[in-house]
């Protein structure tokens, strides 16, 4: 690491505390266009000791810089010389396979809390050889005046001092950027002034802000989405991407066809292109404190010149720092109600009496409540859209299957053919008997033959009576063979396996589940449901609400009056009145519900014009009124109640 000439004498930054010195870093990672940089802090005589961090991949400097030689000789020297420095540094990657990274280091001194002595100091790195990627190339003494003009910008002192005109316009539209990302502490408006902006200055096709606090990607604002659907395939291809980005800690990017990222999640960043239809994208964690809060992930559907994209590092040092300041505002408790209040000239002190009379009144109002006001008992379950009347079809003796000869959603009369099998052992049993059967019918022909030929020599034929004999027994096997040939071929017969109803096929891609494949007797092989008649709903509901659903159910006359709903997931909005037709008397273990009872609920045809067999519901069952603290908190009232009993 070696030590670059240009100096700059910066009057510092008086009485900076923690928000102004973070504000000041993520100005001048805007300013020149940077991604990473630190505040260092220097206590007494000691180590530097990082303050704040905004980049620099999950790990904090604090245990990094220390690998790296000469790195904080250097930052004592600056703080103690007080003037500001441009160096150049190597820096060797931790993976063996990669190339070592050329870095210019920009070092400006601040004021500490004490007159007269330099306490912090701000270190920006830029790539080699340019002041980074949203300014032009700019020489180390200009971009020492740059530096020198935000930090005289911060302090309200004097405007920026005179800089190339590619620099100066890429500042004005950071800082208009910054203005516009920090006018509110909602976490949503903030988010969308995010993206607007950012999709604004980038000229993007698409921007996308996603949190990923609590360990996983959550989308918070997408550029002209209102409210994206969290359930729909792109935005959660849209998260687990994000989600890796996070991982990962460093930016990611496909632009001019070139993918940028480490090696291990190459082929992931290509897949997720393909699968999004993407000419060019650049994903940035946005980091603050060595803590991803989020990725910003601007995308273009078709190539075209990135001309704003050089902004793209400075935008997101600004975003990480209007979203950490929204984040923070959120995890407040009450944090809406307080801002609304404090507007109106309440108090901290009045304010918080009033919090703590309102709690003690809402406790007592809730506890009342909670007793006294009646709520519908409803009990949950999830289950199956499926023809009233439908047949299983097992197979009827083990073998392979030989052919399929219907398909998924094909209409069946009953007694059609649906599929063969094929028995091995069974084709090899019938050609043995059919073998046995002709053999003996030669025998016979011959003994006939013999015993009516008058030339038979008589010193060396058995006689007539010992040929009837033979010939009669011979009669006999092959009466037997004829039988056992019967018996086989109606086992061969009983490879067909036919349609038991007339219906629809309800398997899905039957030939591709039993084509060529194995199957054992009694196994199931697929499913005929009469699709014309009723539908129905089976629901698996959990076996600890069985007892609340009986006693309903037999309240209700056996289900006359006792109603339910359902939904498909399909359509979760639309709700569907039913009512339930019967309980089942045994509790199974479902492998996904567990321990269930199964639900039989019917419903009007014309209440949903779209029947999908095997389309999941999710259904409720009105089993009347309790009190609203019991439907609330039943499962713990029942825990308390089998613990205090057993």
């Amino acid at each position: 690491m070696s030590l670059a000439a240009p100096q700059a004498n910066l009057r510092t930054v008086s009485s900076a505390g923690p928000a102004e010195l973070r504000s000041l870093l993520a100005m001048a990672l805007a300013g020149l266009g940077a991604a990473d940089g630190v505040i260092w802090k220097l206590e007494g005589d000691g180590e530097p000791v990082p303050l704040h961090q905004t980049g620099l991949g999950q790990q904090s400097i604090a245990g990094r810089h220390a690998a790296w030689p000469g790195h904080s000789d250097l930052l004592k020297g600056v703080l103690a010389a007080g003037s500001a420095r441009v160096v150049q540094a190597r820096f060797e990657p931790e993976q063996p396979s990669a190339p070592p990274r050329e870095l210019r280091i920009v070092l400006a001194p601040l004021a500490g809390p004490a007159a007269g002595r330099v306490g912090f100091l701000l270190e920006v790195f830029l790539p080699a050889g340019a002041s980074g990627a949203g300014m032009a190339n700019l020489s180390d003494d200009q971009t020492l005046r740059l530096v020198e003009g935000l930090i005289r910008t911060q302090r309200g002192e004097s405007p920026i001092p005179a800089v190339p005109s590619a620099a100066q316009g890429a500042l004005e539209r950071l800082l208009e950027f910054s203005l516009r990302t920090h006018q509110s502490l909602d976490l949503r408006e903030t988010g969308y002034a995010i993206v607007a902006e950012a999709q604004r200055l980038l000229e993007a096709d698409r921007v996308a802000l996603l949190t990923t606090r609590r360990g996983r990607a959550e989308l918070l604002a997408l550029s002209g989405v209102d409210r994206p659907d969290p359930r729909a395939t792109a935005v959660q291809e849209l998260q687990r991407f994000a989600g890796s980005v996070a991982g990962v800690g460093t930016p990611l990017r496909l632009v001019g066809g070139e993918l940028t990222g480490p090696d291990d999640v190459r082929d992931e960043l290509a897949g997720y292109a393909q699968r999004s239809s993407l000419a060019q994208f650049e994903a940035v964690p946005l980091q603050r404190g060595g803590e991803t809060l989020g990725v910003l992930i601007a995308e273009d559907l078709s190539p075209r010149p990135t001309k704003g994209w050089p902004l793209l590092p400075g935008l997101s040092a600004i975003a990480a720092s209007a979203l950490d300041h929204a984040l923070q505002q959120a995890d407040l408790p009450l944090a809406g109600l307080s801002q609304r209040l404090r507007r109106r000239g309440l108090t901290r002190k009045g304010l918080s009496r009033l919090f703590r009379v309102l709690l003690v009144a809402a406790l007592g109002a809730g506890a009342v409540a909670l007793a006294t006001v009646p709520a519908r008992l409803e009990v949950t379950g999830r289950g199956a859209l499926v023809p009233e009347v439908r047949r299983d079809v097992f197979a009827p003796l083990a073998g392979v299957v030989d052919a399929v000869e219907v398909r998924h959603g094909e209409d069946v009369a009953a007694g059609k053919t649906l599929l063969t099998l094929r028995s091995q052992p069974l084709d090899y049993e019938i050609t043995r008997v059919q073998g046995e059967l002709q053999t003996t019918e030669q025998q016979i022909a011959d003994v006939t033959s013999l015993r009516t030929d008058p030339s038979r020599p008589q010193d060396r034929l058995s006689s007539d009576a010992e040929l009837a004999a033979r010939e009669e027994e011979l009669k006999s096997v092959r009466e037997n063979l004829r039988k056992q040939r019967s018996l086989l071929e109606e086992q061969r017969e009983g490879q067909t396996v036919r349609a038991p109803i007339g219906g629809r096929v309800l398997t899905w891609d039957v030939a591709q589940l039993l084509e060529e494949r194995p199957v054992e007797r009694g196994q199931r092989l697929l499913t005929v449901g009469e699709v014309a008649g009723r539908w129905i709903v089976e629901l698996r509901v959990p076996d600890r609400d069985l007892g609340h659903l009986r006693a309903a159910f037999e309240a209700n006359g056996k289900g006359e009056g006792l109603a339910a709903t359902f939904s498909v997931t399909t359509d979760l909005d639309h709700q569907i009145p039913a009512r339930v037709l019967s309980i089942a008397d045994v509790v199974e273990d479902d492998s996904v519900e567990g321990p269930s009872v199964l639900v039989r609920i019917g419903f009007a045809r014309e209440a949903l014009p779209e029947l999908v067999p095997g389309a999941t519901a999710v259904g409720r069952v009105d089993c009347g009124q309790r009190v609203v603290g019991y439907v609330w908190f039943r499962r713990l009232i029942d825990a308390v109640k089998t613990w205090w009993q057993y």
